[in-house]
């Protein structure tokens, strides 16, 4: 049972105006992917993709219509705004048009929209904090977060005082992650708590039976994740029939469960 797993189906009135901006062309779509990014996309032994968000994307395509070629963002991240103001990773790909979408774990923030655009959603989630099992809460431990992404944005925007602690404590102790798995090793290490998206934090629970939990209560915060598009591309509107039907049929809560993604635990 996927326990907390919320799929999106957004309803939109289709009408002349809709279908007058769809996307066509006579070449492919570049669709922009991260590589060792498992269960979301990844490549077997033979070099094939595997993974929710190829299998996802082509749903999604034949749903609108679209075909497409994948491509790797070579620096392998998500994306955060840069000294100069450019962007990096998927999201400054995307900014400066080399890709037409992008397919990812890829969390809808703040930040995010003033230079892309996202469809309907396909899954929500929720940062939360990860202890060590023995831990009956995170005070007396120093906190970590992975540094340049959504995670740390969130940390950096958010007015809730408890927030603000937890990043003071981070800014104090230098706590900021390379990987999720560099997180979850500290953890595991003893003396650190995690601040991290509970859907790839889950399977490091998985993986140490008796480790690992969340910390008792709600989530810090709720977040989405979707597909992203170039600002004022008609893709948006045409993925966002496109997803919405896919969540629908079920298709993606298929995918999400093949590929044992939402699975989340709550304590």
């Amino acid at each position: 049972m996927m326990r907390g797993l919320k799929i999106f189906v957004h309803c939109f009135v289709l009408s002349a105006s809709v279908y007058s901006q769809q996307y066509y062309s006579s070449t492919p779509l570049t669709v922009l992917i991260l590589d060792n990014n498992a269960p979301f996309s990844s490549k077997d032994a033979s070099g094939n993709w595997v993974g929710f968000i190829p299998d996802y994307v082509k749903a999604v395509a034949a749903q609108a219509g679209l075909t497409y070629n994948l491509a790797v963002q070579a620096d392998g991240v998500y994306g955060m705004p840069q000294a100069d103001g450019s962007w990096n990773g998927l999201i400054g790909a995307l900014a400066s048009k080399k890709a037409d979408i992008v397919a990812a774990d890829l969390v809808i923030t703040p930040q995010r929209l003033t230079v892309v655009e996202f469809p309907t959603p396909y899954i929500a989630v929720g940062l939360r904090i990860l202890l060590p099992a023995s831990a009956t809460s995170a005070t007396g431990l120093n906190y970590v977060v992975l540094k340049d992404g959504s995670d740390q944005e969130f940390l950096q925007t958010s007015p809730d005082p408890k927030v603000q602690a937890i990043l003071a404590n981070i800014q104090a102790t230098n706590g900021w992650l390379t990987s999720y798995q560099d997180g979850v090793n500290r953890v595991l290490a003893g003396g650190v708590a995690m601040v991290g998206n509970e859907v790839q934090l889950r399977p490091y629970i998985d993986a140490n039976p008796g480790k690992l939990k969340f910390a008792d209560g709600e989530a810090l915060a709720q977040s989405y994740y979707a597909l992203a598009v170039q600002i004022g591309s008609p893709l948006r509107d045409q993925l966002s029939i496109a997803v919405s039907k896919v969540n629908e049929d079920g298709t993606t809560s298929a995918l999400l469960r093949a590929n044992k993604i939402g699975y989340i635990q709550r304590t």
